[in-house]
């Protein structure tokens, strides 16, 4: 293992790759040795290999929960540049995502805003403008848990983007104040 961390560090990944795949020949589903050479496949962008690699190490029952956040975290990672490339990251998905929304192509955004999210949860941008695509799809009890998610990041969130979250929530609950008593 020490010698697969030293190749890898040097970014000599053909060779750290050999040094994990030895240390888990001597111990099957080592989890160190697992989790070392499914980072060593994403730098060699062999995705299926490091996919793999994370979901056997996902399946180990002794996993510890935040060791098991991080292995969920970086399949979800895995699973969005498998569907949008190598080089996708929140950002260039929420700007992809935004070209399509001015396309009026919402269901396209929408996906290219979830993935940004899945990459990065409290993305305030790519939160609002999910919430924008929802309320263009009318799927508007989603724009709705999407304004609030967004309200949800405290301090985090500038006060600007507070008061617009707040104003959309206020003219959804309106709007469905209206439709339940029958006036349009």
């Amino acid at each position: 293992m020490v010698e697969g961390k030293k190749y890898y560090e040097a970014e000599l990944y053909d060779e750290a790759q050999d040094q994990f795949e030895k240390s888990l020949r001597m111990k099957k589903n080592n989890p160190e040795a697992l989790e070392w050479l499914a980072y060593t496949y994403e730098k060699k962008n062999v995705l299926p290999q490091a996919l793999n690699a994370w979901n056997t190490l996902l399946r180990n029952k002794d996993l510890p929960q935040e060791k098991r956040e991080l292995v969920q975290a970086c399949i979800r990672g895995i699973m969005v540049k498998l569907q949008f490339g190598a080089e996708a990251t929140a950002e260039s998905l929420v700007d992809q995502g935004k070209r399509f929304y001015n396309q009026k192509l919402y269901d396209e955004a929408g996906k290219r805003f979830l993935a940004a999210l899945s990459l990065t949860k409290n993305d305030p941008e790519a939160i609002q403008w999910l919430a924008y695509t929802y309320e263009k799809k009318k799927m508007y009890p989603q724009a709705l848990n999407a304004w609030k998610a967004l309200t949800g990041l405290g301090d985090e969130l500038p006060a600007e983007k507070r008061k617009l979250a707040e104003k959309r929530i206020t003219a959804i609950t309106d709007y469905f104040k209206k439709r339940k008593s029958g006036k349009n």
